[in-house]
């Protein structure tokens, strides 16, 4: 998995259950990107709350139906085209449980260290994955904001571990808040000023590039994929989409992703790339082979 890998989740079409794909670094311009994907599970990858990725380069996942609902569960990617949602869920480990008769959960991501953060009834919350002996995560997770929070349309991390947040068509920068008093809009760095509306994606690659597919706006091609530095010093983003670092890379077919992500910040053993490697090359049954590696060297696989 390389630094921009890109990872989707479709809704399905024509009553479809969803699927799972997975597109190698963008070299050119893909007139339509599903179609340069490589397909890696199927059916039932619509049925999740919240899916994205651990920096370990681990999937995380919330299930929304089955035994599972309401489960942080942590596996890798799954690399059979047709694995079954249940079926990667069955295999993943439980690592943070919420109470799934609740759904003012609006927010869930983490942070290049792998602290969880969650933002619920207009606060923000961080803590530590296996919150036990507490029976839900939010129960030992620490208060950082007390209101405001559920009002952003994008919350999410760098590699270098600084927040951003899209609110009001301007996006903002800090490190993030560290208690209830911190005010963390008042002293954010304002680094898009206006025009950043519309927008169904937008994250920061852990190479630094800012990812956005503009959904509608003036003078866009609708459902289109960009890439380019994150702006700085209060940039529009028509100013943003002109600048000489920011490229047009796909259009078309981001209106059927539910989930469109890639790892913030990969940190994986060399032996488990060549096992994942190996895995993806010779499989041997649709679930591929288990991989056993020393706890020593990672926190999630074994």
């Amino acid at each position: 998995m390389s630094f921009q890998d890109l990872f989707g989740a479709s809704f399905g079409d024509q009553g479809g259950d969803g699927a799972l794909y997975h597109k190698i670094p963008f070299e050119s311009y893909t007139e339509h990107w599903q179609y340069s994907t490589i397909q890696i599970g199927y059916p039932g990858w619509k049925e999740f709350l919240f899916l994205f990725f651990h920096p370990d380069g681990d999937l995380c996942g919330v299930p929304k139906t089955g035994q599972s609902v309401g489960q942080l569960v942590k596996a890798p990617p799954p690399s059979f085209a047709y694995t079954h949602q249940q079926d990667w869920v069955d295999g993943a480990t439980l690592v943070a449980l919420f109470n799934h008769k609740d759904p003012s959960l609006k927010f869930l991501f983490f942070d290049p260290e792998g602290t969880l953060y969650g933002v619920k009834d207009d606060k923000l919350y961080s803590g530590q994955l296996q919150s036990y002996p507490c029976p839900f995560w939010l129960d030992c997770a620490k208060l950082l904001g007390t209101s405001g929070w559920s009002s952003y349309d994008f919350l999410f991390f760098d590699s270098e571990g600084i927040l951003y947040g899209l609110k009001n068509g301007k996006l903002h920068k800090r490190s993030p808040p560290t208690d209830p008093t911190d005010d963390w809009l008042g002293t954010s760095e304002l680094i898009g000023t206006t025009g950043w509306r519309g927008l169904r994606f937008l994250f920061v690659m852990s190479n630094g590039e800012l990812y956005a597919v503009a959904k509608e706006g003036k003078n866009l091609q609708k459902e289109s994929l960009y890439k380019g530095l994150s702006p700085t010093q209060g940039t529009s983003f028509d100013k943003w989409l002109s600048s000489s670092s920011t490229t047009l890379i796909a259009k078309d077919g981001f209106d059927t992703m539910q989930f469109l992500m890639s790892p913030i910040k990969v940190w994986v053993p060399y032996l488990v790339l060549l096992l994942r490697l190996a895995e993806r090359l010779f499989a041997t049954n649709h679930n591929g082979p288990k991989m056993c590696v020393q706890p020593g060297l990672s926190n999630s696989y074994g």
